[in-house]
């Protein structure tokens, strides 16, 4: 999932209308229905953070992740990796000088 914002939006609405369900199901003590939406609400914070907090998602064309997992299984290395490296070497021939310790 790329973390946009309607993504973001969408995902928010929901554990709301979980946490609804889950006020409503302890008022009214049908205790099956909020098991189930607390482990709904736990998942979707789990995805919240996920999106958040995780390594930013840049989607790519199908040809160029083909081109990436190819060099890493030749390479031996991770694609997160050879995304690295390449999008580092095509920033040193835009800006003409390598960054530094912080990446900049």
């Amino acid at each position: 999932m790329v973390p946009n914002m309607s993504n973001k939006l969408i995902l928010a609405a929901a554990s709301v209308v979980a946490v609804v369900g889950v006020v409503d199901g302890t008022i009214s003590n049908d205790w099956d229905l909020v098991i189930i939406l607390a482990m709904i609400l736990g998942l979707q914070l789990l995805l919240w953070g996920h999106i958040s907090w995780g390594r930013p998602a840049v989607p790519l064309r199908a040809d160029l992740v083909a081109w990436l997992r190819d060099r890493a299984v030749t390479g031996g290395e991770s694609l997160e990796r050879v995304a690295d490296r390449a999008v580092g070497a095509y920033r040193v021939g835009l800006t003409g000088h390598e960054p530094d310790q912080d990446g900049h």
